[in-house]
């Protein structure tokens, strides 16, 4: 523990011995205790508080082996007295290299680096004093050896050895007694303590933690992995051996004031610059990604790039739009944030001010009155998932369409009102889905409009898409286009240097080199290692010249890491700048004052609002934040972190237990906020009070925000609002109903997004919760999604095991439509497994029951299926019995008037039926009428089964010609709606009838991306048709000549 006392009286004593000591171990032991004292005296007259702060430290624990058997033979007073000389030698070792004295345990004592100010190089400077305690005790060992070689007993005076354990991570500072003392507590300090235990006699034991910070420094033994107590898992340790030869490194950071320019970006400028004047020239443009490491400055090369836009004889419109981590899973989030932007749409608008602006924006840009922009202001409103009102009864898929379109001709008109049209997209690789997927929707427009797309984001993108780059391609004239940002070179760094520190006299060659090394090329680590600099006192700036520090350069220790970079100039705050910082990161990386001045108000002590503005200021100042120039939210400024991971070390040091507080503060600040526009905002909202422990509220917006984004076609959203949900509900035992309904949801997504294995899973957890809540007909549909995965993947044997438990659960409570499928899947069971006799009396039970229901768009959807597998089982007069029965069920329906979906729906499943029956007209007749009434509604997967019928159709007929079209446009259909298994058949049966008109080129590739989705172990893990699929792709390589993929696809499993 440390205290301003000790301290105090430390110094004290040692200037009572500079006489027996010297001045040199006096002097330099004093300045080290002096500037601790002094930060603890700072810290007490500005009101930071030493406690309760949680800090990335490096701890040291080290003990004295055979240290409590020599004290206890010492015969007589003298030798007790040299042994606390011991005590003190290796405490003033610890004092002297920046450290402090947590406490003293019998024969060990615990030392801390990193308190209380951090300096980057707290990993090296504990093992320097490590080292210097082993070399005192060999000094100790030494003198007795002179002094007293033996005891009474026998034993060895000398026989003393070090043992040192040290480990770097976070820790809790935790406050001891009046306050004015505190000490560590945290896993951190458990891990060094085991080190020791762990240690050789004489060795000093550091963690990776600890060497990935002085590697090169020290020559060191890896002793790989070593069992520790407490961790699950080995951990891997080293072995310090000694300090390698000295060589010059230096820590600090911080620019101040100074304008640089950039460097190193010459050929990626130049190539932007003649995108533009080739669109301005040609009148059609082009999508370019811009695409670097964090860091590597992509924001910067756009900030030049739109100065020299600006610059040019002819006016460029320039649109912005970005994600975050924060609001990236949020459908079509850069088109959302871009028109927000642009029209200046606040997030606490009432939604009537947010559709006016939305509508006046989009009339200003067109030039059109705004009525007659209304109708497509709504629409793209819908899309972004702005709350529009129920101004229309067309279906989602349908006004999703429409406004995609929408968005394509605004562009286009836009773009071809001036020379060029520039639309900059940062930060993509956080965008959803659906953003990119209408990235890619508009960059078709480029090809025919001035128009042209930047796209900033890091490699990480191309997970998401790893079929950009080929869209790239090498040709000149490809309409997409990327450019890579690397590291910047050695000599454009040194280069960056020189511009920053311009006004210093003389730039060293050595401080430039310290500089260069440790930002690896990186210019926002360049800029952070010279704010640190100047920080601590090497570089002086001046309003006309700055000052190098010499002196303080040659003890300046240089972060390796721009984590450590960030941490200590964190560490260098005022409270409550620290404080403000820490709150604001809470929020996210873009947040707003009067958020973070709710939360400061609520906090103890609570700081008046005055306060918090004066600290965002200061913060500003040192450009660590900076104000944005709109504002999502009315009478709030908008702020933004420097650099994501500036954000992420001030949120790492809030502390573990003010953290649910924070986020709950910030979760009723946006639901305030967005108020009856909290929809568009439920899953961000929903993550805050994750992270504050109220798990009913997160659990409601996550499900709201999935059957938002379900509602949206954004499937993948949907399912991982669906999984967050779930996961915190588990947490809830008596909540099994509501858990029910959402393992319901997400299987059923998961089913159609072809995750297979996911679905199963999923499933006997419906099944195992259903059968804690005793619901029998939830546990027949598991059993029943269970046995429709078997049959996709041709494992007939389980499915029918299957659908025997879910025929048992639904007998016992009625069930009717779960008791019909299992009766159907155990019927095609049976008939896959050739046991027509079986596969008939469970046909019948699924009649038997059909006929009980009351709907007759159900009888229709259960009597057809019933036809179809009685043609199967070659029972054409119950296929006939059923034929008519539908028939005057439809009939029916239309003098009921029934809706057009459901009568759409029911004419789909009688047309699919007729197809079995091989009566093609008539089948015709009723997927066209289908069709039209589907896609009046635009209810999209109606359209998509629809029209996959009619291409079945026409194949069946015979005709592969017509039936390639509506395969092509159910394929288009399904993809829009996520329905990826659905999809698998669409591009079989679209490959089948290719390689009949001898497209042979085409189906190839249809074939080859089935192969490969169906193959992948972790989603699909089979498919009954694989063997059809190879068959198919054997034929289309023999055709192109290519016999030797043919022969090897011949000699894999099912190729035949």
């Amino acid at each position: 523990m440390v205290d301003q006392q000790k301290l105090i009286q430390t110094i004290a004593a040692l200037e009572a011995k500079r006489a027996v000591l010297g001045d040199r171990v006096v002097d330099v032991t004093i300045s080290v205790l002096q500037e601790q004292l002094d930060s603890l005296q700072a810290g007490s007259d500005n009101g930071d508080r030493l406690a309760d702060q949680r800090k990335q430290v490096t701890i040291l624990f080290a003990n004295v082996v055979g240290f409590t058997g020599v004290a206890e033979s010492l015969p007589d007073t003298n030798m007790l007295n040299l042994l606390n000389l011991l005590w003190q030698s290796l405490d003033r070792a610890i004092l002297e290299n920046g450290g402090v004295i947590d406490k003293h345990m019998g024969d060990g004592v615990l030392g801390v680096f990193g308190v209380p100010v951090a300096q980057e190089d707290d990993p090296e400077r504990a093992i320097r004093a490590a080292l210097a305690m082993r070399a005192a005790l060999q000094e100790f060992v030494k003198e007795m050896k002179l002094d007293r070689p033996d005891v009474e007993n026998g034993r060895p005076a000398y026989d003393l050895q070090l043992r040192i354990g040290i480990n770097t991570g976070p820790v809790l500072l935790g406050e001891v007694g009046s306050g004015e003392e505190y000490t560590v507590i945290g896993d951190t300090v458990n891990v060094a303590s085991r080190l020791e235990q762990a240690a050789p006699a004489g060795g000093i034991l550091i963690s990776h933690e600890t060497y990935k910070v002085i590697r090169g420094r020290f020559s060191v033994e890896p002793l790989g992995p070593v069992a520790i107590k407490g961790k699950s898992a080995p951990i891997q340790v080293y072995l310090v051996l000694g300090q390698k030869p000295r060589t010059f490194y230096s820590s600090g950071r911080g620019v101040e004031g100074v304008e640089t320019r950039m460097v190193g970006r010459d050929t990626e400028m130049a190539a932007l610059q003649t995108v533009v004047q080739q669109t301005v020239k040609r009148r059609h443009g082009r999508m370019v990604l811009v695409v670097g490491e964090a860091g590597v400055g992509k924001s910067r090369l756009m900030h030049e790039f739109h100065q020299w836009v600006r610059a040019l004889p002819y006016t460029v419109p320039v649109f912005r739009g970005r994600a975050d981590q924060w609001n990236g899973r949020l459908p079509y989030v850069l088109i959302r944030d871009l028109l927000v932007n642009t029209f200046g749409i606040q997030d606490n608008d009432p939604a009537s001010v947010a559709q006016q602006k939305l509508v006046r924006g989009m009339a200003n840009l067109l030039g059109r009155p705004e009525e007659a922009v209304r109708a497509q202001a709504w629409a793209i409103g819908q899309l972004i998932g702005m709350e529009m009102g129920e101004e229309t009864d067309d279906a989602p898929a349908q006004v999703q369409e429409r406004a995609i379109q929408y968005l394509v001709d605004l562009f286009a008109v836009i773009s071809n009102e001036s020379p060029a049209t520039l639309l900059f997209l940062e930060d993509i690789h956080w965008a959803d889905d659906s953003s990119l997927s209408l990235v890619e929707r508009l960059s078709l427009v480029c090809r025919e409009h001035p128009l042209m797309i930047i796209g900033l984001g890091r490699p990480e993108l191309f997970e998401k898409r790893p079929f950009w780059p080929a869209m790239a391609g090498e040709s000149p004239d490809s309409q997409w286009q990327i450019i890579t940002l690397s590291q910047l070179s050695k000599e454009d760094s040194q280069e960056l240097v020189r511009d920053i520190l311009r006004k210093l006299p003389e730039i060293p060659d050595d401080l430039c080199e310290l500089v260069v090394q440790r930002a690896e090329g990186n210019p926002f680590y360049v800029e952070e290692l010279i704010k640190s600099l100047i920080e601590d006192g090497v570089i002086v700036p001046g309003d006309v010249e700055w000052r190098l520090n010499r002196h303080s350069l040659a003890d300046v220790r240089m972060p390796t890491t721009l984590r450590g970079v960030l941490q200590a100039r964190l560490d260098r705050l005022s409270s409550l700048e620290r404080m403000t910082l820490q709150r604001a990161a809470v929020i996210g990386p873009i947040f707003w004052d009067t958020a973070v001045i709710a939360m400061n108000q609520v906090s103890d002590p609570p700081l008046p609002p005055a306060e918090t503005i004066s600290a965002l200021q200061a913060l500003e100042k040192r450009e660590l934040i900076f104000r944005h120039e709109q504002s999502m939210f009315a009478d709030a400024q908008m702020y933004v972190f420097k650099h994501a991971m500036l954000r992420e070390a001030a949120y790492e040091s809030v502390l573990l237990r003010d953290r649910p507080q924070y986020h709950r503060h910030v979760a009723d600040w946006l639901a305030a906020q967005s108020r009856e526009r909290v929809a568009e905002f439920a899953s961000l909202i929903a993550s805050h009070y994750e992270q504050a422990g109220e798990m009913t509220p997160a659990v409601e917006l996550f499900e709201l925000a999935a059957m938002r984004a379900h509602s949206m076609y954004a499937i993948e959203n949907a399912i991982d609002y669906y999984f967050k949900a779930l996961n915190l509900i588990k947490s809830e035992p008596h909540q099994t109903a509501w858990m029910i309904r959402l393992q319901e949801q997400v299987s059923n997504l998961l089913f159609r997004q072809g995750r297979l294995v996911e679905a199963m899973q999923i499933l006997d957890q419906l099944r195992q919760t259903a059968e804690l809540e005793g619901d029998l007909a939830a546990q027949a549909k598991a059993w029943n999604g269970m046995a429709a995965i078997h049959q996709f993947q041709g494992d007939y044997a389980d499915m029918l095991q299957k659908a025997i438990h879910a025929e048992q659960a639904a007998w016992l409570v009625s069930a009717e439509p779960e008791l019909i499928e299992a009766f159907l899947h155990k019927s095609n069971a049976y008939l896959q497994q050739e046991d027509h006799e079986a596969a008939s009396m469970a046909l019948e039970g699924a009649l038997t029951v059909a006929e009980k229901l009351y709907e007759p768009h159900e009888q229709i959807r259960y009597f057809s299926q019933i036809g179809a597998m009685s043609c199967q089982l070659e029972q054409l007069e119950m296929a006939r019995e059923m034929a008519a029965r539908i028939d005057h069920l439809l009939q029916q329906m239309r003098q009921d008037e029934e809706s057009p979906r459901v009568m759409g729906e029911a004419m789909t499943e009688t047309g699919q039926f007729y197809n079995t029956l091989g009566k093609f007209d008539r089948a015709a007749r009723y997927l066209l009428a289908a069709l039209k009434l589907l896609r009046k509604v635009d209810y999209l997967p109606g359209v998509g089964l629809t029209l996959f019928a009619l291409g079945e159709t026409a194949r069946l007929r015979g005709n592969p010609k017509a039936a390639v079209p509506l395969y092509r446009e159910a394929l288009s259909v399904e993809r829009v709606i996520g329905n990826r298994l659905q999809a698998l058949w669409v591009r079989l049966r679209l490959a089948e009838v290719l390689t009949k008109v001898m497209n042979y080129a085409e189906a190839e590739t249809l074939l080859q991306e089935v192969l490969a989705t169906v193959s992948d172990k972790t989603t699909v893990m089979c498919w009954g048709e694989t063997a059809q699929v190879k068959r198919l792709l054997v034929q289309a390589y023999l055709h192109q000549g290519k016999t030797r993929q043919a022969r090897e696809l011949l000699a894999s499993p099912d190729a035949t």
